[in-house]
C-alpha cells in the first residue's frame, strides 16, 4: 500500500505527462509534481532554490526532450494507455511503495 501523499504526488506527475501528451513518465514529471507540495517548496526555498526558475527549467526540458505520443488519425480517439515510466521513474515509484 502506498501513502496518500505519495499516491497524490505520483498521480499529479502522471497528469502532467498526460496533459503534455508525453509518451514517458520521467523523474522530471515527478520533480515538477514535488514542487507543488508546500513543504517541499519551502525546504527548497530555504536552501536557496527559486521555485519559479526550477519550474521554467523543468518545463523547458520536458517540452524539448520528452517524446510525445504520436497523433492518432482520428483526433477523437482516446489514448490506449497512460505514459510509460522510465526506469528511473519506475524506481522512484517502487521506493515510494516500499517506504510506506
Amino acid at each position: 500500500m502506498i501513502g496518500k501523499n505519495a499516491e497524490a504526488l505520483i498521480q499529479r506527475a502522471i497528469h502532467y505527462a498526460i496533459e503534455r501528451k508525453h509518451e514517458l513518465l520521467t523523474i522530471e514529471h515527478i520533480f515538477l509534481s514535488l514542487l507543488d507540495d508546500e513543504k517541499v517548496a519551502q525546504v527548497l526555498e530555504e536552501c536557496g532554490a527559486e521555485i519559479s526558475v526550477l519550474r521554467e527549467s523543468l518545463d523547458y526540458h520536458l517540452n524539448r526532450e520528452v517524446p510525445q505520443v504520436p497523433a492518432a488519425e482520428d483526433s477523437e480517439q482516446e489514448l490506449p494507455r497512460g505514459p510509460l515510466a522510465t526506469p528511473a521513474g519506475e524506481r522512484i515509484i517502487q521506493r515510494a511503495i516500499i517506504q510506506v
